[in-house]
């Protein structure tokens, strides 16, 4: 899977995904009112878990970014998932 958002020159709201490797991409949700996609991250272990923030607040999915649920205003920051490597200070 595929997402497009922030830096493509494709509709400011929306959610394009692609199942083949970028060959083709498919709209799949609106965010909202949103002008401005700033991150997408996607959950390294939960299928489908897609969190997209946006210049109008957060965006949650839980199907691979078929839909999206806004779940909070004001947050537009992109923060990532993930596990520290086991030899990292951090």
């Amino acid at each position: 899977m595929i997402l497009l958002g922030p830096g493509c020159r494709l509709p400011k709201n929306s959610v394009y995904v692609s199942s083949n490797v970028g060959v083709t991409f498919a709209k799949t949700a609106t965010l909202g009112a949103s002008t401005a996609v700033n991150q997408i991250r996607v959950h390294p272990t939960v299928a489908g878990d897609v969190w997209v923030s946006t210049d109008v607040g957060l965006f949650h999915s839980t199907n691979f970014g078929s839909t999206f649920t806004q779940v909070g205003s004001g947050v537009t920051a992109g923060w990532s998932f993930g596990k520290n490597d086991t030899f990292s200070p951090f």
